[in-house]
């Protein structure tokens, strides 16, 4: 009997240290999983911060080149007009897929010699009061493409007389931001401040991230806060995110 007792002790003993050390193994599981989730995220956060960069570096460059090229159009040619020929050239000796000039009428032309009234675009009104910027347009009028405008102010004896523009096609842009981490595309939307989605790392793209995030039950409130006031501030966020955008 004291036989079976201590076979007893012994078998509830084992199949308690067996629990104990399975309940370690789960915590230890978990522990690792909490680490590596958290090593995976910085990952992320880190690279995605290096990606900005990257791509604030190119439409940085792609400004101050427009610049220069307007500079040498303005010395080289007749400001107050549209030289197609030129126009051509220039588009196939430089990064833009189309290079256009805008009068002071407001139209504009493109190095097909296509033409469109332009006054109302934000790129016009403030290249004419002598400013150098980036513009986003959404069916552009000329080509019915999506576009980003870069664009710089030609001047006349100190006159602005005239705008140049550079134009990245939505295939450019895509390529410009596609990335991928662990060997998996990621999902990348180049946005405006108030979330205008100006381009996508894949075919189809929303038109408002913020819009998207909001109608689906994706992504919590808190986040989708978080994210509005780092877009509107230019600070970089990050937030989980379970929806296909």
């Amino acid at each position: 009997m004291r036989e079976k007792h201590s076979l007893l002790r012994r078998v509830i003993l084992a199949v308690v240290l067996l629990c104990l050390i399975l309940a370690g193994f789960l915590v230890y599981l978990q522990e690792t999983r909490n680490i590596t989730v958290e090593r995976n995220a910085k990952y992320i956060t880190d690279a995605a911060s290096q990606t900005a960069k990257r791509i604030d570096d190119l439409l940085a460059g792609a400004e101050n080149s427009i610049s220069a090229i307007a500079n040498m159009y303005e010395r080289s040619m007749d400001p107050k007009q549209a030289n197609v020929e030129v126009l051509e050239e220039l588009t196939e000796s430089t990064i833009f897929d189309y290079i256009g000039y805008v009068d002071a009428e407001g139209i504009y032309t493109d190095n097909r010699g296509l033409q469109a009234d332009v006054t109302d675009r934000a790129y016009f009104q403030n290249g004419m009061n002598g400013n150098s910027g980036v513009d986003m347009i959404v069916n552009g009028r000329v080509s019915g493409e999506d576009l980003v405008i870069f664009y710089a102010p030609l001047r006349l004896d100190g006159e602005v007389v005239g705008i140049l523009t550079g134009r990245y096609r939505q295939q450019q842009m895509r390529n410009m931001i596609t990335s991928s981490y662990f060997g998996e595309s990621a999902n990348t939307y180049l946005c405006l401040s108030d979330g205008t989605v100006i381009a996508s790392s894949k075919e189809e793209k929303p038109e408002n991230i913020l819009e998207t995030l909001n109608r689906n039950d994706g992504a919590d409130r808190e986040a989708v806060i978080i994210l509005t006031d780092a877009l509107s501030t230019g600070s970089s966020t990050s937030f989980t995110y379970t929806n296909s955008y």
